[in-house]
Formats: structure tokens, C-alpha cells, sequence
């Protein structure tokens, strides 16, 4: 709904109509009204000007625009670059790890080009060490003692593996052992630790610099010591990015080294599920340096403005303004506004939409001397151009041939916001502040919560054992591809209602509880076709009471077991007799907690069914067969 004023609600027609018409009442000698009067020509010339201004009351200036945008907490977006993460290929034994003398230092800025037409440059952003030591084995070390050895599956295209098993805890660890020394004696540099996962990344998990839901710690022979994390953009590896290490406390390791990955929090969010881990995964920025050189154009006059020459600038790094002088230079300070800016302050302001250096009048911020010469220096990107796809072959500048490939496409990559833009993400914003009213309302957001992995969620009738006003919301978790579910956790309960409480109408309050699952166990008689191979129906038909009676189904939500619905033996009996090879199902018995059921297991509004198999639960005889 558009609830501006329409004041531009006539136009020049009507309104010298208007005039017209009050000729005759304002001033009745006047006679001639043709258009060759020249009454009625400044009539004309009055209804031309005021349909231009009435046009103007009803359009806002563009500052009057981005004003209200800003009250809405819209603000326009810089260009965003794209990145990349480029992982190192085996075949170059030029720079292979293990291989030959690779441990060096690649520079904050170093220049990197994928093998794309006309693609633009990219340019890392962080100054990372290149180990020559090799990743020779990549091992799960269970709190029980258990180890499940991940190389191969590591170094499998395609497969994936589950880091910390199906259910981390606080003593569950990923331990990537490594053969070589690791020597790194430049004290500003990291180790990357490259992350891909199923899920690629996102721009909703935002990276946050010293918070992770892991810890790291390097061990040898010296001992071990903890390793800060400086970045982690993998969420507790829930998507694919990397893991910034900063440089060991002793520099160097002896022959071979392990570095171990644990949870920080005592469980993670959810299961991670990998692809691969690899070290020397180089992060890529796409960015271009720009160098501009304004000789003289100094006037001395307040609120001087300066136009950058290339478009798409990038806030990070910031730019910097020199004032060339014979006496030394002058750097130029950049700073929001000059309200605090003394007549001495070389600040300037910058509009990041425009591309406009502005500096200060005198009194607010010194102004720019007359005939000051200025070098401009500053980075900007190409926006959606740097989105490339994967699979590309770069080569990294200091390093011989094809360094590596893109596993995912090159993402993030947006170009700056537009008015319209803004009016888009203003309605947005709105609907997005309105309070979660209906339970419908608060189901909906539960279930957007895609990062968290919320399969599925309802909110439970008043309870009167709650706090009266406090609405209970009923959470499950996803399961992915492979079947394997996330635990709902104490933490992963309260991050739901961390998201959801702030738009909770006042007064009232919010719980997140998980489902009680009902164990619930099945034994049947199946006959089957003479012609059928028992143990594929057997699998088949074992499929088929998991799937129908599944909490949650990966490739179709909707068919999820619904919330209160009894589970009736025969509806189960209906299920087996439908599996393809069986011609008759009998015997069926419900099994509640270890106790036989007669005809239905009774399912609340708060639970769900768990299926649990023993073995000879289903027995099989052919048809034909005489039963022993």
C-alpha cells in the first residue's frame, strides 16, 4: 500500500481551463478569450509554471530520498567485490607441496588471474604463508577413542564426510596430520585452512573476525599450543570458505605436525558435512588499485568537492587523499561528517553513490588551499562482472604455472544500489519489522531460518504450566542428504529464539522447545513373490516404514510425519502390503518403549515418531512356502 501524498493531481489542461473559466465571474469586460489574447497567453504562462511546481511538491530530491531511506536503516550498498577461494592442484611439481622449496610468504595484494575471457583482475587480501609441509592424513578422533580415518574421502571428488560424526561434542576432534616442518617467521602472516562443504557460502552467515565456533591448537613433538583462530568464514565449517590461523607462538615445528580443530562451545549449531580441507587455499579478492593524480586544483573555497575518475569503489581498504607540499605531504583524514571537524582538521567526507570527495568550509573542516595538488589512491571492483564460474584454472603472480582452481563459482559480487534499489529494500524492511502476530507468522520466520537448518515448525497451544504469556514454539531439526539429523540442542533451541524474540509483539515471551520423540518399534510377517529376491524387498520394505514414518524428509517436507497423528497398525500394515514383491503382510505388532501396542500408539501435539529396527523385526516367507 503507497501511503504518499499524490499532490501532482492536475496538469496544465485543467488548469487553463480553470483560468478560463473565471473570466467571466473575475472580469466581465473581458471578452476576447482566443488564443491570441494576450490575457490568455500569461493564463498559458501561469499554468505551465504552476503544473511545474505542483509536479516538484510531489517528488522527493534524491538527499530527501536516500533521508527516509536512512530513517528505515537502508542505507545504499558500496560495490561488493566477489571472492574466490582457489585450491592447489597436484600436477605442478614447480610449487608442490612436498615436493620442492614452496614455504614462503604471499603478500597482501598479490595479483591473481583466472584463466576466463575477459575477466577482471582479483588480488588477495590477507598476507598468507604457503607451507611446504604435506597434508598426509585427515582423521576423526572420537571423545570414546574411536578414530574414522577421512583421507581418502578427503581426497575423493564428490564424497563427503562428517568432521565431528553425526552428533559433535566438546571432545570430538578433526585432526589433520601433517608431514614437513612448518616454519613461518614473518609475524603478519597466517595459515589458511580451505573449507568446502555441500552448502556453498552465503552472504546471510556473516564472517566475524576472533569469534568461531571452533578452537585450534598445533601439536608436535615440542608440545602443544593453541592456535588463534583470526577468521572463521565457514560458521563452524557449515559452509564452505576458510579458517585464518594466526602464526604459532613457537614458529617453527619439528618433521611433522598436527593441527586440531574442536568445538569452542562445547557442540556446534549443527553436524558439519564436508567435502574437503586442505591447507594453502588461497582467498582471493576481486579489486583493482587506482592512482589519481590532481595537479592545481586547489580554490581556496569552502565545501570543494573532488570527483573520483573510476567508478565501483570498494570501502576496504579505505582510500587515501595526499596533499602534495614542498614542506612534505599532507595526508587527508576521512570521516562520516565535520560536526566534530575543527577549522585546522584535514577531514573530507565521501559519498560512496556518487564517488564524491568533499572537503570541509573553513570552520567545519579545513578547506582545500588554493592550487593544492591531491594524489588519490583507492581500490574498486566490478561488482556482479567478478561472479565467475567454477572450475577455472588461476595463476598466482611469483608462482609458476596453473596454481590452482575455483571448486565453487566466484560469489558475492553486487553493484551499488540505486534509488529504485532502496525503495525495494524500504518495503523490505517494513515488512520485516512488523511483529510476529499470527502463528502462522512465527512458523514462517522459524522455518527461514535456512543457516540454522529448521526443518520444520509449529507453534503449541497455550500451556498452562508456562508462564501465562509466554508462546511456545516447536522446533525440529533438518536432516540432510545423507539421513543424518541435527541434534536439537540446548543451543541451537536458544540461537532460534535469539532470532525470533526481538519481533515478538510487547509483552509477550518466547520458548523454543524440541519435539519428544516416541520410540517406536514394528514386527511383521511379510509373504512374498516367488519370484522376488527376499533380501531386496526386505531393504524395500524396511525404506518403506522409515520414510513414512520419517520426522523429517529431506526431498519432501511436506510428506513428514505430521505433529499428534497416531501411528495405527493398519495403516502400517496397509504401507508393507504396498512394497513391490509383497503379496501379503501379517502379524503386525506396535511396540511402544519395548511394550506391544494392540492398535495405535498414541502421538501428542509435541511429538514425533522414532522408528527403531531390531533385528528379525520383519520376517519373510515365499509364497507357497508352509510356515514352520
Amino acid at each position: 500500500m503507497d501511503l504518499r501524498l499524490n499532490l501532482d493531481d492536475i496538469d496544465f489542461e485543467r488548469l487553463l481551463e480553470k483560468g478560463r473559466s473565471s473570466i467571466p465571474g473575475l472580469a466581465p469586460d473581458w471578452t476576447d478569450h482566443n488564443i491570441h489574447d494576450p490575457g490568455i497567453m500569461l493564463i498559458e504562462l501561469l499554468a505551465f509554471e504552476a503544473e511545474a511546481q505542483i509536479y516538484a511538491l510531489s517528488r522527493l530530491r534524491r538527499d530527501e530520498q536516500l533521508a527516509y531511506a536512512k530513517m528505515l536503516g537502508v542505507a545504499p550498498q558500496r560495490p561488493v567485490p566477489a571472492t574466490a577461494l582457489i585450491w592447489p592442484v597436484e600436477q605442478n611439481p614447480a610449487w608442490s607441496p612436498g615436493k620442492g622449496p614452496f614455504d614462503r610468504v604471499l603478500a597482501e595484494g598479490t595479483l591473481a588471474t583466472p584463466n576466463y575471457p575477459e575477466a577482471p583482475s582479483f588480488a588477495t587480501d590477507t598476507t598468507q604463508f604457503l607451507s611446504n609441509a604435506k597434508l598426509a592424513k585427515v582423521a576423526t578422533h572420537f571423545a570414546d577413542g574411536k578414530v574414522a580415518d577421512q583421507t581418502q574421502i578427503n581426497s575423493k571428488s564428490g564424497a563427503t564426510f562428517l568432521p565431528f560424526g553425526p552428533t559433535p561434542c566438546e571432545d570430538d576432534s578433526l585432526v589433520l596430520s601433517f608431514t614437513g616442518k612448518l616454519d613461518m617467521a614473518d609475524k603478519k602472516a597466517v595459515l589458511i585452512l580451505g573449507v568446502e562443504t555441500p552448502t556453498p557460502r552465503t552472504s546471510r552467515i556473516a564472517a566475524r573476525p576472533g569469534r568461531s565456533w571452533l578452537r585450534a591448537s598445533l601439536q608436535d613433538d615440542n608440545g602443544s599450543q593453541a592456535l588463534d583462530i583470526v577468521q572463521d568464514t565457514t560458521e563452524g565449517m557449515l559452509q564452505s570458505g576458510v579458517i585464518i590461523l594466526a602464526r604459532p607462538h613457537r614458529r617453527q615445528t619439528g618433521a611433522g605436525f598436527d593441527i586440531v580443530l574442536q568445538s569452542a562451545r562445547g557442540g556446534l549449531l549443527r553436524p558439519p558435512r564436508l567435502r574437503r580441507i586442505a591447507p594453502n587455499v588461497v582467498q582471493v579478492l576481486q579489486r583493482t588499485k587506482q592512482h589519481e593524480e590532481a595537479p592545481a586544483i586547489g580554490t581556496g573555497l569552502p565545501d570543494q568537492t573532488y570527483l573520483l575518475r573510476e567508478q565501483g569503489w570498494v570501502g576496504k581498504p579505505a582510500f587515501t587523499v595526499t596533499e602534495l607540499e614542498f614542506g612534505g605531504n599532507s595526508v587527508w583524514r576521512q570521516v562520516e561528517d565535520f560536526e566534530s571537524s575543527t577549522p585546522d582538521d584535514p577531514d573530507f567526507t565521501f559519498d560512496p553513490v556518487e564517488g564524491l570527495i568533499c572537503f570541509g568550509n573553513g570552520i567545519n573542516g579545513r578547506a582545500l588551499p588554493a592550487n593544492a595538488t591531491l594524489t588519490v589512491d583507492y581500490f574498486t571492483c566490478r561488482g556482479t562482472e567478478g561472479n565467475l564460474p567454477a572450475g577455472l584454472g588461476w595463476n598466482v603472480a611469483g608462482l609458476a604455472g596453473i596454481y590452482g582452481v575455483n571448486g565453487e563459482p566466484c560469489g558475492g559480487g553486487g553493484n551499488t544500489d540505486a534509488l529504485d534499489d532502496l525503495k525495494v529494500q524500504a518495503i523490505e524492511q517494513c515488512f520485516r519489522k512488523e511483529p510476529y502476530v499470527t502463528s502462522a507468522d512465527l512458523a514462517a520466520a522459524a522455518n527461514g531460518l535456512a543457516d540454522l537448518g529448521v526443518a520444520r515448525a509449529v507453534e503449541l497451544a497455550p500451556d498452562s504450566g508456562k508462564l501465562r504469556g509466554t508462546r511456545v514454539l516447536l522446533a525440529v531439526a533438518s536432516r540432510d542428504a545423507e539421513g543424518v539429523s541435527t541434534p536439537e540442542s540446548e543451543t541451537w533451541l536458544e540461537t532460534i529464539r535469539v532470532r525470533l524474540a526481538p519481533r515478538v509483539p510487547l509483552g509477550q515471551r518466547l520458548a523454543v522447545v524440541a519435539p519428544h520423540y516416541v520410540e517406536i518399534r514394528i514386527t511383521a510377517r511379510l509373504t512374498v513373490a516367488r519370484t522376488a529376491n527376499v533380501a531386496m524387498v526386505g531393504a524395500a520394505a524396511a525404506k518403506c516404514l522409515a520414510d513414512n514414518l520419517a520426522a523429517v524428509d529431506p526431498k519432501f517436507p511436506n510428506k513428514s510425519w505430521p505433529f499428534g497423528r497416531d501411528v495405527a497398525a493398519l495403516t502400517v500394515k496397509a504401507w508393507l502390503r504396498g512394497v513391490d514383491g509383497v503379496t501379503k503382510a501379517s502379524d503386525v505388532v506396535l511396540y511402544q518403549s519395548g511394550t506391544p501396542v494392540e492398535t495405535k500408539i498414541a502421538i501428542g501435539p509435541a511429538e514425533l515418531p522414532k522408528l527403531v529396527f531390531a533385528a528379525g523385526d520383519l520376517t519373510f516367507q515365499q509364497a507357497g512356502e508352509t510356515r514352520g
